[in-house]
């Protein structure tokens, strides 16, 4: 990704799907404070970088059909997040549910808690 990206600071949606990426960057969150919805399906990714649990407004993290092998359990308790599509890859949802932080993830994705604060 270029490193511009990270000049655009009211990003809100970003879509960056198809694109044969085999990495995020670090810090990729806290770069896009108004990032709501990520899109990086479609991809060749094998990790999802932490730094996503601190994008303050990120609620929405589609990363179906790549090659996730291990999920940061930061996005799941330090995070806004309340869905997280993950068909298609070694991990899946199921996997999550024994990682520390799942519970508050479940709690915001059935709608009991709106925003951390």
């Amino acid at each position: 990704l270029p490193v511009a990206l990270g000049s655009l600071t009211s990003l809100v949606t970003l879509d960056i799907s198809h694109n044969r990426l085999t990495t995020l960057p670090d810090g990729f969150g806290p770069a896009l404070p108004h990032l709501e919805h990520l899109d990086a399906s479609h991809n060749a990714l094998a990790a999802v970088p932490a730094s996503l649990a601190a994008a303050p407004r990120l609620r929405s993290l589609a990363l179906a059909h790549n090659a996730i092998t291990d999920f940061p359990e930061q996005i799941l308790g330090e995070s806004v997040v309340a869905s997280i599509t993950l068909e298609g890859n070694p991990v899946t949802l199921e996997d999550l549910r024994d990682l520390p932080g799942y519970k508050e993830f479940e709690e915001r994705r059935r709608g009991r808690i709106v925003a951390r604060g």
